[in-house]
């Protein structure tokens, strides 16, 4: 069995506050259970997000959450759409360059550097300083704020249609045609909705929010929506769960029988 935290779990305990005190007995606890930890790209990108937009002078405290994120990493995973067809249906999409071994090279990397300057500029990459490799991290998240701005704008159309939501097939095929694969059959089409149950019930959600409430898509703290809806597709592995701070995440889940691998760090501390 697998797990990994989402962004908030890693930031408390970086920063020791709240139950992110105890994230390191837990982590213990899961491993003697027989779970390995795993690290999920988004919450590296949401990290990498946090650290350009703060002041340079924050830069170690930033780091010092990367640092949280790597310890007893066992693994690396991909992109959630990767991830989810790769589980399923052991096949590949070509619409995804990089792999887990770029993500792990990014936190290596952050962690080498001590300063956002260096960064930027260039960090050694091994005992020698011949060889130095540089982030350019606002190219990296021009790529999520575009996500993020087609997620609200997506939303936006949803409540000025009033639309209902995508039956589970329908939203099942959009979702692997995104990812360039074309489903075979109808059975391609059962296992995608049954393996991503919790991302679907989570899709319903702000789908409800959009068309019946004046919910706020382009408020400063909801740009985490998008990211945990694509989160819980990691949860197409059987064997993978999610450790959160974030009693919202699971509770828009609730209606799949997945929200039970979506544990909340207060109920592991104890």
């Amino acid at each position: 069995m697998r797990f990994f935290c989402d962004t908030n779990v890693c930031s408390k305990a970086a920063s020791l506050v709240g139950d992110g005190v105890s994230w390191p007995a837990v982590k213990a606890s899961l491993a003697e259970r027989g779970f390995r930890y795993v690290v999920c790209p988004l919450v590296i990108i949401e990290l990498m997000e946090g650290l350009v937009l703060s002041r340079p002078e924050y830069f170690m405290e930033h780091r010092k959450r990367f640092e949280v994120l790597r310890l007893d990493a066992t693994e690396y995973l991909h992109l959630p759409g990767r991830f989810a067809v790769r589980a399923l249906y052991d096949v590949d999409t070509a619409l995804v360059a990089l792999g887990p071994a770029d993500y792990k090279q990014w936190v290596d990397t952050i962690c080498r550097a001590g300063s956002l300057e260096q960064l930027r500029s260039g960090v050694p990459a091994y005992a020698s300083n011949l060889v130095s490799t540089g982030l350019d991290i606002q190219k990296l998240l021009s790529f999520r704020q575009a996500g993020s701005g087609h997620h609200r704008s997506r939303m936006e159309a949803i409540r000025a249609a009033k639309t209902c939501a995508d039956a589970p097939h329908a939203w099942a095929l959009s979702m692997l045609r995104s990812l360039g694969i074309i489903a075979k059959d109808k059975s391609d089409l059962d296992r995608f909705v049954e393996a991503l149950s919790a991302a679907y019930a989570y899709e319903l959600c702000l789908i409800k929010l959009a068309a019946n409430t004046g919910y706020r898509f382009d408020a400063k703290e909801r740009h985490g929506d998008r990211i945990d809806s694509e989160i819980l597709f990691y949860l197409a592995a059987p064997d993978m769960h999610i450790v959160t701070d974030d009693e919202n995440l699971r509770k828009r889940c609730a209606d799949s029988p997945q929200a039970a691998r979506v544990l909340l760090l207060k109920d592991l501390s104890y």
